[in-house]
């Protein structure tokens, strides 16, 4: 087993650091966040009509590799820092809860589930995406079949916030 005491605390904290990092820039992606790659693509866009919506809870899959990835970067950290056995089990058992909130909060959320009704066609498909706000029944949209299928308002506009309902009118 390689020796841990060879690192610099410096080194160690760096490393920690630049995994935090990575860690914490795993987020949801919403309908207005492209990724780099997908900057100068063209992307086939079909016209229609959204018939329904539901809300839904976005979760990933629970891999794993946040608890796994913190424990190693923690048990290593906690070895070079602490130099003996305990701190690298404080380290470990530290780093492992940690990465498993990371990776727990990155892939969950909330959404909607949209089933639109493409005009060209009449077929029906569902899209899941991550809007704060749903997009009303009756919308004309577009269906974008990019890298991540995802509907856009036809007109760009965003939608508004629900409104509250008007108040009940007094009892005599």
């Amino acid at each position: 087993m390689p020796r841990l005491d060879r690192f610099s605390r410096p080194t160690v904290l760096a490393v920690v650091l630049l995994a935090a990092g990575g860690l914490a820039a795993c987020e949801t992606p919403n309908t207005n966040t492209y990724a780099p790659y997908e900057a100068g693509q063209a992307v086939p866009l079909e016209s229609a009509t959204v018939v329904n919506f539901r809300p839904v809870r976005l979760g990933g899959r629970d891999t794993g590799a946040g608890t796994v990835g913190g424990a190693l970067i923690g048990g290593a950290s906690g070895a070079a820092i602490g130099g003996d056995a305990a701190g690298a089990i404080i380290g470990t058992v530290a780093g492992a809860v940690l990465g498993n909130a990371v990776e727990r909060g990155a892939t969950r959320g909330s959404g909607f589930a949209y089933d639109v009704r493409m005009q060209r066609d009449g077929r029906v498909l569902e899209v899941v995406q991550p809007d704060q706000y749903p997009i009303s029944v009756g919308s004309q949209v577009y269906v974008s079949f990019g890298p991540r299928v995802r509907i856009i308002l036809a007109n760009g506009a965003v939608p508004p916030p629900p409104q509250p309902p008007p108040p009940s009118p007094p009892h005599d």
